[in-house]
């Protein structure tokens, strides 16, 4: 107040508020509360300032608070104001951390973490009971387990062995929340030894318990082992289909059109060496019997092909008496007719048959030896030449 002593007396007052920010009150303010399941737990805030604080909670994880009304019907909430949080028959899933935030508009605002803890006895959940591996795999099993306070976790086999690590399992542990822990069991080089019951098992202060993994064996896949067959003068490279394509010598990839053609040119240039291998073979024989055999009368042939004609009549004979073999002669193609031979030539040919025989004999012989100098001489193979033969004969026939 400020006065002034005059006439009359003069005096103004004014006000001042000082502005405090919050405070929790530690006494009336809970801490860390653990209780049994489905029991009713109250969580308690006091806080104070100018102006008063208002109390808000709120779940650290973000999780909506569980609560409950009037009438009894539970409902959830992403937050809560007051300054006491009750929440009825509590369980595993409102375990965790809560967040007492005091606010009066004066900076700064407030927060006290309070953990909720239910407790209650190991359960096991596990995601698979039957599992398949082949052998020489690594096999990997599961186990969830819920449990406030904590468990002791191990694996136990049918056998009645408990599993530690090792070269031949790998045991691990994961904790996922406050009351999850993940247990996995990792057989490597899976064999039939290795096929049984597992156990995982956990025990804490307020009970036990455990379930079974069964293990066994499934046959591996089977897998085709196949030798691609590869050209001396080729190498491959990948087809889009599948297969190889064939490459040439320079490098070319042969296409599917290219192969084809190339095969049937071959096949035709093998005929036709064969066919010109055959002829030559021919004039060749007809040379030799030419000079080595007396002259016959020659008579023009039908069937003669490319100008040569094999005489098929008249046997001759001399002077002498002695039958002579058949002679050929190079005519001009024309269509003819065979002349007769002259009578008697072919009775006296008939009385001595072993001159035909002979004369084929020896043709024979030059033929089978010129085929053998010739492949010799050359790269064609040798049933390359005898086709070609074989087809210029099926024609003089």
């Amino acid at each position: 107040m400020c006065q002034v002593n005059t006439n009359p007396m003069m005096r103004q007052e004014a006000y001042l508020n000082v502005l405090v920010p919050p405070d929790f009150i530690a006494e009336n303010t809970s801490s860390d509360v653990i209780v049994p399941e489905d029991s009713t737990v109250q969580l308690t805030c006091k806080a104070k300032g100018d102006p008063d604080p208002t109390i808000t909670w709120r779940r650290e994880d973000n999780n909506d608070i569980i609560l409950k009304d009037s009438g009894g019907m539970k409902y959830s909430a992403r937050s809560y104001v007051g300054d006491v949080l009750t929440l009825t028959k509590v369980s595993r899933h409102d375990m965790g951390v809560y967040l007492c935030i005091a606010t009066n508009g004066v900076p700064p605002s407030i927060s006290k973490r309070i953990l909720l803890g239910t407790i209650f006895p190991p359960a096991i959940k596990v995601p698979n009971q039957l599992i398949g591996a082949p052998r020489g795999s690594n096999v990997s099993m599961e186990c969830l387990v819920e449990a406030y306070p904590r468990s002791i976790n191990v694996w136990v086999k049918d056998t009645g062995n408990m599993l530690v690590a090792s070269p031949k399992y790998a045991v691990q542990e994961a904790v996922q929340s406050m009351y999850v822990t993940k247990m996995v069991l990792t057989v490597r080089d899976f064999q039939k030894d290795d096929v049984g019951t597992y156990v995982c098992l956990a025990k804490s202060s307020r009970g036990e318990s455990d379930e079974i993994i069964r293990l066994y064996e499934i046959p591996g896949p089977k897998r085709k082992l196949s030798t691609p067959r590869y050209d001396q003068n080729e190498i491959t490279v990948g087809r889009d289909g599948g297969g190889p394509h064939p490459v040439d010598k320079g490098g070319r990839v042969i296409d599917d059109n290219d192969e084809q053609q190339q095969h049937h040119q071959h096949k035709g240039d093998s005929a036709e060496d064969g066919f010109d291998a055959g002829k030559e073979a021919i004039d060749d024989i007809t040379d030799r019997n030419h000079h080595h055999l007396s002259s016959s009368t020659s008579v023009d042939h039908p069937k003669s092909v490319n100008s040569l004609l094999v005489a098929g009549g008249g046997g001759g004979g001399g002077a002498a008496g002695k039958s002579h073999l058949p002679t050929t002669k190079t005519v001009t193609r024309k269509p003819t007719t065979v002349r007769n031979a002259p009578d008697g030539l072919g009775d006296e040919n008939a009385a001595n048959p072993s001159g035909h025989d002979t004369a084929m004999s020896s043709a024979s012989s030059i033929f089978m030896e010129y085929l053998y100098q010739r492949q010799s001489a050359s790269s064609l193979p040798l049933f390359t030449l005898l086709n070609g033969a074989i087809l210029l004969v099926m024609l003089l026939q």
